[in-house]
């Protein structure tokens, strides 16, 4: 009998059930010793026994497991960016400079933890903010209220009144003095 033979059977259950319910099932397992996945189907066989096929879907399971991490990180992703554009819309409209921007920086942090970025914030060559800030210095809203290049993507933004995309850096005639 099987159960004298293999006494630890990780699948007693699913061949419990072709035998005793004579129905074909198909089950998952991981092998630990060899760090694969099986895949097992069962069927009744018309003599009492049963019937095994085995199949390795180490492969399978290992792009099922990426993608789902990816589609996660999308969707984490898309959260985050959405967030900032809602925020950046309303900075258009906003007169309470401080609190939205203080939003803004909040988004911004958990964006960055969603795709590895990094940014700092400086005046006059001093630090005045970085991806932990919950306050921003008053010197810093003051030197931020005014766009002082016209050329770079906040100027051009601040002039159209909407979104400026910037496609690619490198080719971009208007961030060619930014390039650097």
């Amino acid at each position: 009998m099987l159960w004298e033979e293999f006494p630890h059977v990780p699948n007693e259950e699913a061949l419990r059930r072709v035998m005793s319910e004579r129905v074909a099932v198909t089950d998952e397992l991981y092998y630990a010793p060899l760090g694969e996945w099986v895949e097992n189907r069962m069927f009744p066989r018309n003599d009492g026994g049963l019937a095994t096929f085995q199949r390795y879907i180490t492969d399978r399971k290992r792009a099922e497991a990426e993608s789902e991490a990816l589609r996660d990180e999308l969707a984490a992703e898309l959260i985050a960016m959405t967030r900032l554009h809602e925020l950046s819309t309303r900075l258009l409209a906003s007169t309470e400079f401080q609190p939205l921007l203080e939003e803004i920086l909040r988004a911004i942090i958990a964006f960055r933890t969603r795709t590895s970025a990094s940014f700092n914030f400086t005046t006059g060559g001093r630090r005045t903010g970085d991806n932990r800030a919950a306050r921003l210095s008053q010197e810093f809203l003051d030197y931020f209220r005014i766009v002082h290049d016209n050329g770079s993507a906040c100027g051009r933004a601040m002039r159209k009144g909407g979104r400026v995309i910037i496609e690619d850096v490198l080719t971009d005639p208007d961030f060619a003095p930014h390039r650097a």
